[in-house]
């Protein structure tokens, strides 16, 4: 309804408007998730608008946009068009998780292979220097045959442990993983480490791609923090 009413568009512009302006932000993140693909112009607008009235005054406007290797106008990620969008914002944060997400498979949630494609395409459609590659902190936790529960760096060390469980690190995905069993049901855990972050940001640095975010804070491996602090080649 918000999106596409003009009417409520521009209501909605004007309060976050005044959010920013009345609080003295830095800014503003837009995160609309779940927008049917038929708003995608609505979407846009909705981008513009609120791009001409902060921008004017010094604020940064970002949005987070779901990952994709091509062209999509259907499903999860047919309302955002990366193109357009990225001329009405400061910082596009591409959301490279979630590729094995808790209602599918168990698997890795930001292999590398795909992840680098997303990157590849993200560039072909808009200036590199909009791009902020968006990496996970988060695992999954699947029990056979169900939906899975997210988990953090601590709970699946721990549970790993708990369970006397070996935790393996695949080279070529990016990520950590191992199964146990409790009451007689099957778990496969994916979850990531340190290596995990520091593979993506070289991936992501060697395109030319200096910014990341993650989702999120608390949910990381502590020694995280050494990798993004570390200089980079």
């Amino acid at each position: 309804r918000i999106l596409s009413n003009s009417a409520n568009r521009e209501r909605a512009v004007e309060q976050i408007l005044d959010l920013v302006v009345s609080r003295s932000y830095d800014g503003i993140n837009i995160d609309f998730e779940n927008i049917p693909p038929e708003d995608r112009t609505n979407l846009t607008l909705f981008m513009k608008l609120l791009y001409e009235k902060l921008h004017p005054l010094g604020k940064i406007v970002t949005i987070d946009v779901p990952a994709k290797t091509q062209p999509t106008y259907s499903g999860w990620s047919g309302a955002y068009d990366y193109s357009a969008l990225a001329k009405y914002c400061d910082l596009v944060i591409i959301m490279i998780y979630d590729y094995h997400w808790s209602g599918g498979k168990p698997g890795p949630i930001s292999p590398l292979d795909w992840f680098s494609k997303v990157l590849d395409y993200a560039i072909s459609v808009m200036p590199i220097e909009k791009i902020v590659a968006g990496i996970p902190f988060y695992g999954y936790d699947w029990p056979e045959g169900k939906r899975g529960r997210g988990v953090s760096y601590e709970s699946a060390i721990s549970t790993a442990k708990e369970a006397n469980s070996m935790v393996h690190f695949d080279e070529v995905t990016g990520e950590a993983y191992f199964t146990y069993v409790l009451k007689g049901e099957t778990h496969y855990v994916w979850f990531q480490i340190a290596k995990s972050t520091e593979l993506r940001i070289k991936e992501a640095l060697s395109k030319g791609i200096s910014r990341i975010a993650a989702w999120r804070i608390g949910l990381e491996d502590p020694l995280t923090w050494d990798v993004i602090n570390k200089p980079k080649d």
